[in-house]
């Protein structure tokens, strides 16, 4: 094995590291730890029905690492590589659907981005609108026929998957035979796809636009970029990282200070240009995302509103809510419902998390489920955690009762008092 390969090793060892410190700070933020509920990867996916089952959950936890240490990785790993080889041509295809001239390219690494891109001010922008989407076949894309698009199975040939596989396999190893990693091996379930997305970015030149901000899939990008640089001899190689911001930064804290402390790995290293909300977002990338040599040196950074369309929902004469979900928050939104019904007449609608499934609690509750991704229902105010939705419907006009993510249903009172006092003003607003 190469220097190049070991190199690219070591950074997804760096990008795992930096997804098992986002994990631990959200057991924390349950009051509880990986030793209680076990150590696997995708919290929000299981969270409620792990903490009903603690300790089913933890054992499912002992056994599936097992497995994978005694031939489950190596199985996946292998399953991937033959639908990867059966797509992979003998030598990469031409690339019909790029631009001869592309000079940008939008990174689809994840469902986000076809909405993040699609939207104002991207969509009028020619580094965006005339960029080359690369897209993985895990993500379906909606839209594709209509983009200038690669795949990127397309621009690998078979001997680089042969390579990603073993790639893939070394680096379970690895987190397995480091101290810190041992226990969170099952994170490396993505090592295949993140090798075979390494190989086909370095075939790349020109921007790399991505909308991940610091998990395994952003230093991937940072990772390939500035090794690519380097190969080119440093800066006006053309080759650079653009970063996207796709949501709000305070949501793994109990205020904004408190997610700035955010404990990252491996920091951004390559980035040069910045899309983000506003200044507070900034000062949360420069403190606590980007390396210092980075900031030392500058960062373009551009601010801009996400923005949506508003759906109408029936007009009753009804205060509309909009309790916005999260599987830390469910049982809050649960209690707070069941509090205000007794008080007040409203209309209420709940928009589950995009990542995680609803648990039976909430689905039998009455509101009304917006299931739809891209439905965003007209409402007089939102309940939230502090949610990328909350800025989105602050720039239509319409406000938010945020509250902390891990707030304690039996610390709600004041919350509800509040969200009675907006029942109140709307209602006069209707009557009136």
């Amino acid at each position: 094995m190469d220097i190049a390969a070991k190199r690219s090793i070591v950074d997804y060892v760096a990008a795992t590291k930096n997804e098992i410190l986002v994990d631990e700070r959200l057991f924390s933020l349950l009051g509880t730890s990986p030793e209680v509920l076990g150590y696997l990867p995708r919290i929000p996916k299981w969270i409620g029905w792990g903490r009903r089952f603690p300790r089913l959950t933890r054992t499912m936890s002992h056994l599936i690492r097992f497995a994978w240490l005694c031939g489950g990785a190596v199985f996946l790993f292998s399953l991937n590589f033959v639908a990867a080889w059966a797509r992979a041509p003998r030598a990469p295809r031409p690339r019909r659907n790029m631009s001869a001239d592309s000079k940008s390219y939008i990174l689809a690494l994840s469902d986000r981005v076809e909405d993040i891109m699609g939207r104002s001010p991207f969509a009028e922008d020619p580094l965006f609108a005339d960029a080359t989407w690369v897209c993985v076949p895990w993500v379906p894309m909606q839209s594709r026929p209509q983009r200038n698009h690669v795949d990127a199975s397309s621009l690998l040939t078979r001997g680089d998957l042969f390579q990603a596989f073993i790639k893939s396999v070394t680096a379970v190893y690895v987190l397995w035979r480091h101290k810190h990693t041992s226990r969170w091996v099952l994170q490396s379930y993505t090592a295949f796809r993140w090798f075979v997305v390494r190989s086909a970015l370095e075939k790349l030149d020109g921007a790399m636009i991505t909308c991940e901000h610091y998990d395994r899939w952003a230093i991937l990008v940072d990772s390939t970029v500035g090794a690519r640089t380097r190969r080119h001899g440093g800066s006006g190689s053309g080759v650079e990282m653009i970063l996207v911001q796709h949501g709000y930064m305070g949501g793994l804290g109990k205020d904004h200070e408190e997610s700035l402390q955010l404990p990252i790995h491996r920091r951004l290293r390559a980035v040069s240009r910045m899309y983000l909300y506003d200044a507070a977002a900034k000062k949360f990338f420069m403190d606590a995302v980007v390396s210092r040599g980075r900031t030392r040196r500058g960062i373009a950074t551009t601010f801009f509103r996400p923005q949506i369309e508003l759906t109408a929902m029936p007009a009753d004469k009804l205060v509309k809510i909009l309790f916005v979900g999260h599987p830390l928050c469910e049982e809050l939104h649960l209690s707070i419902i069941n509090k205000l019904v007794h008080h007040a007449r409203f209309a209420a609608y709940y928009k589950p998390h995009p990542k995680a499934a609803m648990s039976g609690k909430a689905t039998a509750q009455e509101w009304t489920v917006i299931n739809d991704p891209a439905c965003f229902p007209a409402v007089d105010f939102l309940v939230s955690y502090p949610s990328t939705l909350v800025t989105e419907y602050e720039a239509t006009g319409i406000p938010a009762q945020i509250h902390p993510l891990d707030l304690d249903p039996a610390n709600s009172d004041g919350l509800v008092r509040q969200i009675l006092d907006g029942i109140a003003m709307h209602q006069r607003r209707l009557s009136g």
